[in-house]
């Protein structure tokens, strides 16, 4: 039974987890690029006397054999009770009952073999004394498949050997996913460009009408300078246009000439237009002046 505050017996009494790997489990199945947390049994916590550090190495085996294929983290020192780092490496309290686990975040690369047939384990080794290598856990057989993007252009693209004919493709499936695949999300459009259309737009319907009244400033002024022009010709012509009117040559005036003799007298009966005009009253013969009495320079 579970231990509670009756004081009873807790689960994790009496289980081994030697050489336990909690994950991965054989029913895990992983893609390249996945990231595995990785985290396995490191034993019971240590003592005061104890190691409170040990030389931790991780290596990928492919089949039956423990063999390490590829190193996937190198000799590192796990430190007891040490703070979670950034690639996920720690060492800390497992259960209540004392057990302890490590832990470590593993991304697959993306040229890892993902062949249908090959199941890859995990061996966790403490490599602390040199020379010396002791395996301290082992994970059960899980599978790791390929990107399914990969794999759908690999399988529609036909090589063609050197000869020029094309290659068959090879002919090894592929099982399929268990795993639900999101579908692709497409982008939206973000509210800075929302905004920037809708600021294009107002600026557009602003600066077309003042452009519209601007023009029609512009012809009005040209215009109005083209109507006071011609109206300052049209004055100019009519002064150069204008003549003083003269007298009338058609009559003549005789002048008298003082020291000729005589005097010209004007027809009394004749007006200056030509008119006969009776003589008035008062009207006297002309008379000639005495010539004697005038000097000459």
């Amino acid at each position: 039974m579970s231990g509670g505050a009756g004081g009873g017996i807790p689960e994790c009494a009496g289980k081994d987890y030697s050489m336990q790997f909690f994950t991965p489990t054989a029913a895990d199945v992983y893609r390249v690029g996945d990231t595995v947390s990785l985290r396995w049994y490191a034993g019971l916590v240590p003592q005061v006397d104890d190691a409170h550090a040990v030389e931790v190495e991780l290596s990928l085996s492919s089949g039956s054999s423990n063999d390490a294929d590829v190193i996937i983290m190198n000799t590192t020192v796990l430190s007891y009770g040490q703070v979670v780092t950034t690639e996920g490496q720690s060492w800390g309290v497992l259960d209540m009952c004392g057990n302890t686990a490590m832990t470590y975040d593993w991304i697959i690369p993306k040229d890892q073999s993902t062949a249908s047939n090959i199941k890859y384990t995990i061996l966790a080794s403490n490599v602390t004394i040199s020379d010396s290598r002791s395996v301290i856990a082992l994970s059960e057989p899980f599978l790791i498949q390929a990107d399914p993007a990969v794999s759908s252009s690999s399988l529609t693209s036909t090589p063609t050997s050197s000869s020029g004919s094309p290659t068959p493709p090879p002919t090894e499936s592929i099982p399929p996913s268990t795993e639900s695949i999101p579908p692709p999300i497409s982008p939206t459009p973000s509210p800075s460009t929302a905004a920037l259309s809708q600021g294009a737009k107002i600026g557009i319907g602003v600066a077309v009408p003042l452009a519209v009244i601007l023009l029609g400033l512009i012809g009005w002024l040209a215009w109005r300078r083209r109507l006071q022009a011609r109206n300052a010709s049209t004055a100019g012509t009519n002064i150069e246009d204008y003549q003083k009117p003269e007298l009338d040559a058609s009559v003549e005036k005789q002048r008298a000439e003082i020291g000729g003799g005589e005097i010209a007298e004007a027809d009394g009966g004749a007006g200056v237009d030509g008119r006969h005009h009776q003589p008035a009253e008062n009207w006297q013969e002309p008379q000639e002046l005495d010539g004697s009495n005038i000097r000459t320079k």
